[in-house]
């Protein structure tokens, strides 16, 4: 457990202080495949899944690198104040002006009223577990990172949702009513659990 430990502690400093200068960054990472306890055919990110929600609250954008017989792009899987679930292809096999290409298919045309508006929007998908666990973070209805992902994971065992989709709905069901709860008068409440 230590070496977990220093791990997320070095993580969190290096997002902190990487942060503090206001400069942009591009963190990566890996999916692999493998499989799970029952034989099934899984991929995970080479991060873990706390390591990925705990990164959230410093993310603008996430993308996902693509190849479609030697076609390489970019998919935009989220954004926080702009379009997302687009792909943009390299058409240069340089990656020359790709960032030009993303900053004008994500934020082009958006007044910065409808970036708060994409910001504050209750979702509807996310591309991972670890991008709805941290949505559900920022609410404000979980004290800590790990209530947030043991609240996800007890939806997830206690619904048996068949696919993202429907487990992203139950998701989002779950953290709005912790919120509506969470607004009722402390002796009105009725008692949370994680």
């Amino acid at each position: 457990m230590t070496g977990f430990q220093d791990k997320a502690l070095a993580m969190r400093l290096m997002q902190d202080s990487i942060g503090a200068w206001g400069t942009d960054v591009l963190y990566v990472y890996h999916l692999q495949r493998g499989r799970d306890a029952n034989a099934q055919e899984v991929t995970t990110a080479t991060v873990s899944r706390t390591e990925l929600a705990r990164l959230q609250r410093s993310l603008n954008v996430q993308l996902r690198s693509v190849d479609d017989h030697g076609k390489r792009g970019l998919h935009v899987d989220w954004a926080r104040r702009g379009r997302a679930d687009l792909t943009l292809w390299d058409d240069t096999g340089i990656w020359q002006g790709m960032p030009e290409k993303l900053e004008a298919a994500i934020y082009g045309g958006l007044t910065a009223a409808e970036q708060e508006g994409l910001a504050q929007a209750t979702p509807t998908s996310f591309p991972n577990a670890e991008t709805a666990i941290a949505w559900g973070f920022d609410q404000g209805v979980f004290e800590v990172i790990n209530h947030a992902r043991n609240a996800y994971d007890v939806v997830k065992r206690a619904c048996q949702p068949k696919t993202a989709a429907e487990m992203w709905e139950l998701w989002i069901a779950d953290v709005l009513a912790r919120k509506a709860e969470q607004a009722k008068p402390p002796a009105e409440r009725s008692l949370q659990t994680y």
